[in-house]
C-alpha cells in the first residue's frame, strides 16, 4: 500500500474531525496507522492547528464537561480518562484541576443521593458501602467519600 500523500492524508483528517474531536495524538496515530509518514502527518496536524481543527485543551475541556453532564466524575477520574484519550499529562492536570472543590463535592453528593434512592432496599451499612466504592471508583477523593457518606449517615 502506498504512503498517504499530504492531501490525501488532510482529507482523511477532516473526516475523521467531522465525527468527533480528537487529540492531536489519537489523530497522529490515526494517520500512522493509514500508512502516513510521519513528517507528512506532523504537517497536516500543523495545519489543522492553524485552522484551529485540532486543539488538545479545547479537546480535554470537552471531554472534561461531558463527564461532568453524562457520568459524574472526580478530579483523578477525568484526569485518567484525558491520559486514555491521549491528551499529554501536562494539559490532562491542568483541565482537572479546574475542577473546584465545591463543584467535586456537589458531584460526589449529587451521585450519593441518587444512589442512596436507587440502593434504598439494600441494609444501611451495605447501601453506604456500595456507594463509598461507586465514589471512589468515579475518581473522588478519598477525603471527600468519608465526608458524603458521613452526611448521608
Amino acid at each position: 500500500v502506498a504512503p498517504l500523500s499530504y492531501q490525501e492524508a488532510f482529507s482523511y483528517s477532516l473526516k475523521l474531525l467531522s465525527g468527533r474531536q480528537y487529540s492531536e495524538t489519537a489523530l497522529l496515530e490515526k494517520l500512522r496507522g493509514r500508512g502516513c509518514s510521519r513528517e507528512v502527518s506532523e504537517e497536516v496536524a500543523g495545519k489543522l492547528r492553524e485552522l484551529n481543527l485540532l486543539n488538545d485543551r479545547a479537546f480535554a475541556e470537552a471531554v472534561a464537561q461531558d463527564l461532568a453532564r453524562f457520568k459524574p466524575s472526580g478530579r483523578r477520574r477525568v484526569k485518567s480518562v484525558l491520559k486514555k484519550r491521549k491528551v499529554s499529562e501536562e494539559t490532562a492536570s491542568d483541565v482537572s484541576s479546574k475542577i473546584g472543590n465545591e463543584e467535586e463535592a456537589g458531584r460526589a453528593k449529587e451521585l450519593a443521593r441518587k444512589y442512596e434512592v436507587k440502593w434504598a432496599a439494600l441494609p444501611k451499612m451495605r447501601r453506604l458501602k456500595r456507594i463509598y466504592d461507586l465514589l471512589i471508583r468515579r475518581g473522588f477523593d478519598f477525603e471527600l467519600c468519608r465526608q458524603v457518606i458521613e452526611e448521608i449517615r
